[in-house]
């Protein structure tokens, strides 16, 4: 079998995919057959994909997005071991807290009733200071890490 090729062949292919035809490639297919044969089969395969098909990205665009997931998989991975650090210090933290407010509370409410505020009051008062501190340390959190 005797391979036969034509020097416009991908140029004919190309403005069959673009759909820009000038005279001179017009007139070369008119004259060549094997631009012709080449013209009916990009047709053919051009007709064989859906119009809404996706394109796919370049294979360089795919190596380079790989690339940045895999260093910010590695980044994860790498500060995974701080971050188990950070909550099992808030966990000790807010531990400790809540034993401290527990054994002392006694005093806590002889200390509240003496700068005259007594009772629920003096109570709601701590809730509302305890809340306000994590609500604000929380927040300052949030920000640093974003």
């Amino acid at each position: 079998m005797k391979l036969v090729c034509c020097e416009q062949e991908k140029a004919v292919v190309a403005a069959s995919r673009s759909d820009q035809w000038d005279e001179a490639l017009r007139s070369h297919i008119r004259e060549c057959e094997v631009c012709k044969e080449a013209l009916r089969i990009a047709q053919w395969f051009e007709s064989q994909v859906p119009a809404a098909a996706p394109r796919l990205p370049a294979a360089g665009q795919v190596w380079w997005r790989a690339q940045i997931r895999s260093r910010q998989a590695a980044a994860e991975r790498a500060t995974e071991p701080v971050r188990m650090a950070q909550r099992v210090s808030v966990l000790c933290a807010l531990t400790a807290i809540i034993v401290l407010l527990a054994r002392h509370a006694a005093h806590l409410e002889r200390w509240l009733a003496s700068v005259s505020l007594g009772g629920p009051m003096a109570w709601t008062l701590l809730a509302t200071g305890v809340i306000s501190v994590t609500a604000i340390s929380a927040g300052l959190r949030y920000i640093l890490h974003s």
